[in-house]
């Protein structure tokens, strides 16, 4: 419960990281992208696209990275969510 309040908060807050920040916050989500509770999954996801609305700068930077960590995620899930879908039809 800790770790979605945490990513709550970070979800309000994207939009005043750093690319530092961004960088870290990526470390810290990478694990749930691929992690069998789906809620945590969703999650992460509305994470990872509210720092591709606030922070196109860090992502056209870590462009190719990104890629990558969706892909694997995507390829990996067994189901797939709405959060899912903006990056779903960029592929």
């Amino acid at each position: 419960k800790s770790s979605t309040l945490f990513q709550i908060l970070l979800f309000c807050q994207v939009s005043q990281l750093d690319d530092n920040n961004c960088s870290t916050l990526l470390r810290v989500l990478h694990p749930q992208f691929t992690d069998a509770d789906g809620t945590l999954q969703k999650k992460s996801f509305k994470v990872l696209l509210s720092i591709c609305e606030h922070q196109p700068n860090f992502i056209r930077a870590h462009l190719h990275d990104i890629t990558e960590l969706v892909l694997n995620t995507l390829m990996n899930c067994k189901e797939r969510s709405t959060a899912q879908e903006p990056f779903v039809l960029l592929l």
